[in-house]
Order: structure tokens, then C-alpha cells, then sequence
């Protein structure tokens, strides 16, 4: 009898015998972890290297605490990447499949007193909970789903938002803080010479790394930075991209926990999956509890 994982009918890719999934396309993750370790690497090696060579203490310091961030950024790039972001079960047809009957396209729920609509999916064959939307990459409808991150190769959803958060949001710190000390090796290699000019040659021939880890460090901050600004910004409301995009709240959010919305969403509770992957299954997909909403045209 075959695992879950195994029959699964979406484009999810499962890994570790179902423990780690994501998404069909990693090439664009791969170039982005690629680009991460690659500079961390060069700049470990280079500028750090120099700085504990001319201030054995605090050149010390300056590199633990790039370890420290560098850990954080790459540890929560790949746990966002590699997580359950709240893939939903899917159902079989309540109308097996007879084109003369149907079920409501919607329903209606009430949360904290605010009227929500809730749509029929037509691949799932349910209707999507409130935050839940169908993922056209993974081809998933996912909990909490806040947009598919090609750069992560997953979605982006209730059970690994905290890792997405905690990747775009210490991603920039990092960033300032091998810029600043790349731009301080560079200075330190530069003063002492004739002119500036022969001050730069020094820099090139002796930091070819600083200046290369600068280089992408002013070509990324840009737009890494907006997207840390825009899902603070998210936060501050709880909303998810998603419905921030369709402008799902326009008078008030039964979702919103006031100023307790960055906490709740950098330290949630510990979602189990909907999913149990590893588990034998005969048929991945379940019995339909909609049979009773089911009429004839």
C-alpha cells in the first residue's frame, strides 16, 4: 500500500520520505541559496579574515556575529522552503462526476462578527476555509496562503510563514552588516597610499572579495529591503498577501489581534499538518462531505 506522499495528485515534491516538500521549479532556490552561501563564504573568507588579522578581539566578534545572522538567514531560508505550508485535504467529487448535478459555488461564515465568502474549489471539491486559497503552481489549496515564492520553490503559508518572516526580515540586517565592514576593509586598505586612486588598486588587489560581496550587497538591499518593509507592513494589519492583493478587508478584519499581530505571527502556535504524509493510505483522497448539498439542474 503506498504512503500518501507517494500518491499524492498535485506537483508537490516530496523529499526524506515525505518529512520535507516543496514546490515543482527549484532552480530559482537554488540560485538564490547558491548566491547566499557564495557571498557568506567570500566574505567569511576575505573580509572577516582581514579584520581579525589587523583586530584579533574585535575582528573575533564582528565574525560571530555574522555567523550568528548568517545561520539565521540560511536555517530559515531552507525551513521555509522545505515546510508544510498548510496543504489542505482534497475530496472526491460530491456529484461523482454527473454533469446534471452541482453544489453551490459559495458559502458564507461569520467570524467575529464580519460576514466572509467562501468559494467552491474545483480541484480540491471543497469549499476553501477563510485564508485558504488554491495554489496554481503547486496546484494545492493552502491554508493561511499568502502567495508561491519561486525564489523559495514553495508557498508561502500558515504553518511556514514565521520562517518566511524571519528569513526577509534578518536577510537586510545581514546585508547592512557585511556592507558596513566590507566598506570599513576597503577604507582600511585604501588610507595609507599616495592617492586614492592608487588606494583602490591596493583595495582590488588585496579585497578583491570585499568588493565583490559590496557589489551584490548594493545590487540586492533594494528590493530584499521592500519586501521586508511590505510584509511588516502585512503583519501590522494580519493580512496576507493574498488578501491584501483583492482587498478582501475593506471595512474591518475579524482576523486582526491589534498589537499583538507581530507576535502572533513571528512566535504562532505549532500547526500540525493537515496531511499525515507518511502514512499508508489506499486512496489519497477522501470521501466527500458535501454529498448532502448536491442537486440536480
Amino acid at each position: 500500500m503506498p504512503r500518501l506522499f507517494e500518491s499524492w495528485p498535485a506537483r508537490t515534491q516530496f523529499h526524506c520520505g515525505g518529512r520535507c516538500l516543496t514546490g515543482p521549479s527549484p532552480t530559482h532556490f537554488f540560485i538564490a541559496l547558491a548566491l547566499l552561501v557564495f557571498s557568506g563564504l567570500l566574505f567569511l573568507f576575505t573580509t572577516c579574515g582581514w579584520l581579525v588579522y589587523r583586530w584579533h578581539l574585535w575582528g573575533s566578534l564582528i565574525t560571530a556575529g555574522f555567523l550568528f545572522l548568517w545561520g539565521i538567514s540560511v536555517t530559515a531560508m531552507v525551513r521555509a522552503a522545505y515546510s508544510d505550508p498548510g496543504i489542505r485535504p482534497r475530496y472526491k467529487d460530491p456529484t461523482n462526476g454527473d454533469a446534471w448535478s452541482n453544489v453551490p459555488s459559495s458559502q458564507q461564515v461569520v467570524i467575529n462578527e464580519v460576514t466572509i465568502q467562501t468559494n467552491w474549489c474545483r480541484t480540491c471539491k471543497m469549499y476553501k476555509p477563510p485564508r485558504t486559497a488554491h495554489c496554481a503552481d503547486c496546484n494545492n489549496c493552502v491554508d493561511g496562503f499568502d502567495h508561491h515564492c519561486p525564489w523559495l520553490n514553495n508557498c508561502i503559508g500558515k504553518r511556514n510563514y514565521r520562517f518566511f518572516l524571519t528569513f526577509v526580515w534578518v536577510l537586510p540586517v545581514l546585508m547592512l552588516y557585511m556592507g558596513c565592514f566590507c566598506v570599513l576593509n576597503i577604507v582600511m586598505l585604501i588610507v595609507g597610499e599616495r592617492t586614492i586612486a592608487y588606494g583602490f588598486i591596493r583595495a582590488a588587489l588585496h579585497g578583491p572579495g570585499s568588493l565583490v560581496v559590496l557589489i551584490i550587497v548594493i545590487c540586492m538591499f533594494g528590493p530584499i529591503f521592500t519586501l521586508s518593509a511590505f510584509h511588516a507592513f502585512l503583519v501590522m494589519k494580519n493580512v496576507n498577501t493574498n488578501e491584501h492583493l483583492k482587498g478582501s478587508y475593506k471595512k474591518k478584519n475579524p482576523h486582526t489581534m491589534g498589537v499583538f499581530n507581530f507576535c502572533f505571527q513571528l512566535c504562532p502556535p505549532e500547526y500540525p499538518p493537515y496531511q499525515p504524509w507518511q502514512r499508508d493510505v489506499e486512496d489519497p483522497v477522501l470521501d466527500s462531505p458535501y454529498t448532502d448539498l448536491v442537486t440536480k439542474s
